[in-house]
C-alpha cells in the first residue's frame, strides 16, 4: 500500500521499506521518497551488522531513522504522546520540544510510523485507521486518549499523560489533579460502556439529571459526545507544566531485533 492512497495506513512507509529489504528490491528515486529510501538503507546496513561498531556506524549515518525506530518500539508514554500531538496538528519543532527529541527524529517518526498530517480532516480515516477505534468493540484507554486529543486539541494532552501514569489508583478529590484524573476516569467509563439500547436509554435519563438538559435536547445529542465535551472543558481549565519523559539511550545493535521483526503500528484498541 502506498502512502498517498486513500486506504494507506499511517506506517506504510516503514512497511514499504521492510518489504523492499526482505524481497531484495531497489528503492528507486522515481517511486519512493527520500525518507523511505533512507529507511531502506538503514535497515539493510543494520541487518548486515555483525558487530557493535558496525551497528553504531549505521546509527551515525542515519541518526533520525535510528532514533525514530527506537521511540516507535519503546515502552512508555512517549510514542503515544507524539501520536497525540501529531493528531492535534502541532509542528515538528513543538513536538520535539515537548518530548525532548531532535526535530529530524520527530519528522522521521511522523513520516514513517504515524503519517497523518495530510489527512487530519478525514475524520473516518483518522478514527478507523490512524487511531484504530473499533466500531463494535470496547476501545482501549489509549484509543480514547487519541480520539479526545484529536477533537479537543493539545490542551488535554498533559492531563491525559498524568492520568495514564496514575490509572487504576484512587484519586484524591480534595486536590485539583485528583479531580481531573477522576474526570478522565468518568470519560473512559462512558466510552467503554456497551453499545446497546438499554445503556442508551439509561444514559439519556442520566444526562437530563447530570447536565440539566431538556429531554428533547438529549434525544438529539450523542450522549458520549456530551460527556466528552463536558469533561474536556474541565480538563482544559488546568495548566499542566509537568515535564515529559526524557529520551534515554539504547545500544544501536539492540535495535537490530526490532528491525528484523515486521514492525506494525500499535493498534490502540
Amino acid at each position: 500500500m502506498f502512502p498517498n492512497t486513500p486506504f494507506a495506513k499511517p506506517d506504510d512507509r516503514w512497511s514499504q521499506a521492510m518489504w523492499i529489504v526482505e524481497h531484495g528490491r531497489y528503492a528507486t528515486r522515481k517511486r519512493y521518497d527520500e525518507i523511505t529510501r533512507r529507511a531502506v538503507y538503514y535497515i539493510r546496513r543494520l541487518r548486515r551488522a555483525t558487530t557493535e561498531r558496525v551497528a553504531r556506524s549505521a546509527a551515525k549515518i542515519f541518526p533520525e531513522i535510528y532514533l525514530a525506530l527506537k521511540v516507535a518500539t519503546e515502552d512508555g508514554l512517549r510514542p503515544l504522546e507524539i501520536k497525540a500531538r501529531l493528531l492535534t496538528g502541532q509542528s515538528d519543532a513543538a513536538i520535539a520540544k515537548a518530548v525532548a527529541l531532535p526535530v529530524p527524529t520527530v519528522a522521521a517518526f511522523a513520516a514513517l510510523f504515524f503519517d497523518v498530517r495530510e489527512r487530519l480532516k478525514a475524520t473516518t480515516w483518522i478514527t478507523q485507521l490512524a487511531i484504530g477505534l473499533p466500531s463494535q468493540e470496547i476501545p482501549s484507554v489509549q484509543a480514547i486518549m487519541l480520539l479526545h486529543t484529536y477533537h479537543r486539541g493539545p490542551t488535554v494532552i498533559e492531563p491525559w499523560l498524568d492520568y495514564l501514569k496514575h490509572i487504576g489508583e484512587n484519586h484524591d478529590l480534595q486536590m485539583e489533579q485528583g479531580r481531573q484524573r477522576a474526570s478522565l476516569d468518568l470519560l473512559v467509563d462512558i466510552h467503554q460502556l456497551p453499545e446497546d439500547e438499554q445503556t442508551w436509554k439509561t444514559l439519556q435519563r442520566v444526562c437530563v439529571f447530570a447536565l440539566s438538559w431538556p429531554y428533547k435536547t438529549v434525544r438529539n445529542t450523542t450522549v458520549k459526545a456530551a460527556f466528552s465535551q463536558n469533561r474536556a472543558k474541565m480538563v482544559s481549565e488546568t495548566a499542566w507544566n509537568g515535564p515529559s519523559e526524557s529520551a534515554f539511550s539504547t545500544s544501536p545493535l539492540a535495535t537490530n531485533s526490532a528491525v528484523h521483526g515486521a514492525f506494525t503500528t500499535s493498534k490502540v484498541i
